[in-house]
């Protein structure tokens, strides 16, 4: 199963669905690794997996 509306192109992910660069989760989670976002290189997808 995969969920087109998640893109993902990391293919070391679990949930990585690597011949269309989607996610197979339904829902991901996203947070915050600095006291407060203020670029995209703050966050970081906290459903990755390791395949």
């Amino acid at each position: 199963m995969e969920n087109r509306n998640i893109g993902c192109t990391v293919n070391e992910c679990k949930h990585n669905n690597n011949g269309v660069h989607c996610c197979t989760l339904e829902r991901i989670q996203i947070k915050c690794h600095t006291p407060r976002a203020e670029s995209p290189e703050c966050t970081d997808c906290a459903s990755f997996t390791r395949r």
